[in-house]
């Protein structure tokens, strides 16, 4: 019986430490990069993607968008899966670059800029970089597992260029 016990916590001890070695071994900050273009003028790609308060109409994975009504700059999205994430305007040019915070109250923070550029009259040219950084080793491994940016990012390209068809 003893000697059982000493085993299922050596498991459980050996277990903890791996994923502690392997959550320290993990890139972070985790940085996704994705460009597309969108048919649609700068001004309007800029105006749908910096009105967060309209994103829940257009963005299928957002089942709500919470804006602080403290600072209209901060905003928590509550997707129909998953945790809910603040966020808050950074530095931004309008027309040009549009930067956002990853607040750390979910667990990490890092941040996503936007870049855009207008090509060739009515098409837009969006250039998203995300940066995101996972303090706690267990959670960076969850991370790596259960997010996938790239696929995000493709996502809210669908959603955007859906919602931008006229």
């Amino acid at each position: 019986m003893l000697k059982t016990l000493f085993i299922t916590i050596g498991v459980v001890l050996g277990s903890i430490f791996l994923i502690a070695i392997i959550g320290m071994s993990l890139p972070n900050p985790r940085i996704s990069t994705n460009t597309f273009y969108v048919l649609s003028p700068i001004d309007v790609v800029w105006n749908q993607v910096t009105n967060h308060k309209n994103q829940v109409q257009w963005r299928k994975s957002l089942k709500e968008i919470s804006i602080n009504k403290n600072d209209p700059n901060q905003w928590t999205e509550i997707p129909h899966n998953g945790p809910s994430i603040t966020f808050k305007t950074g530095e931004s040019v309008k027309h040009s670059t549009y930067r956002i915070e990853i607040l750390p109250i979910s667990g990490f923070q890092g941040y996503t800029i936007i870049e855009f550029s207008e090509e060739e009259g009515k098409n837009t040219k969006l250039t998203f970089t995300e940066a995101s950084d996972t303090v706690n080793t267990f959670q960076r491994v969850l991370a790596y597992l259960f997010y996938d940016p790239k696929k995000s990012m493709e996502i809210y390209e669908k959603d955007l260029k859906e919602s931008l068809k006229n």
